[in-house]
């Protein structure tokens, strides 16, 4: 083998390798953009004996990745929509962008054109 192969293959795992690195970042980063679900809504504090249950604090919200896929667009329009101010409204929570379903829902609504 010549050094010319050994370089290649060498460059070629040095890109697996950075393929793999950017794979598990954009996992870190979804799992950080999840909304918080380790919030319980507990029975037991009213004294009526129920236990906690999970509740999801953001749950009627959803994230741009997720109205993204919800409108079969891609995330970059639900961006450049809210740059252009043209979109949804948006929430702001701690640095990130969030979109409320119901407010999606009448963004919805008052895109639709009457037929001429």
């Amino acid at each position: 083998m010549t050094s010319n192969d050994n370089d290649l293959r060498r460059r070629r795992r040095q890109r697996r390798s950075a393929k793999r690195q950017q794979k598990a970042t954009a996992a870190q980063t979804r799992e950080s953009l999840e909304p918080v679900n380790d919030l319980r809504a507990s029975g037991d504090d009213a004294g009526d004996g129920r236990e906690s249950v999970p509740r999801r604090l953001l749950h009627d919200y959803m994230t741009t990745e997720e109205l993204a896929d919800e409108l079969n667009v891609t995330p970059i329009t639900i961006v450049r929509w809210r740059a252009e101010k043209k979109g949804p409204p948006v929430t702001w929570i701690g640095g990130r962008v969030f979109y409320r379903r119901a407010s999606v829902q009448a963004w919805l609504v008052a895109q639709e054109q009457k037929s001429a």
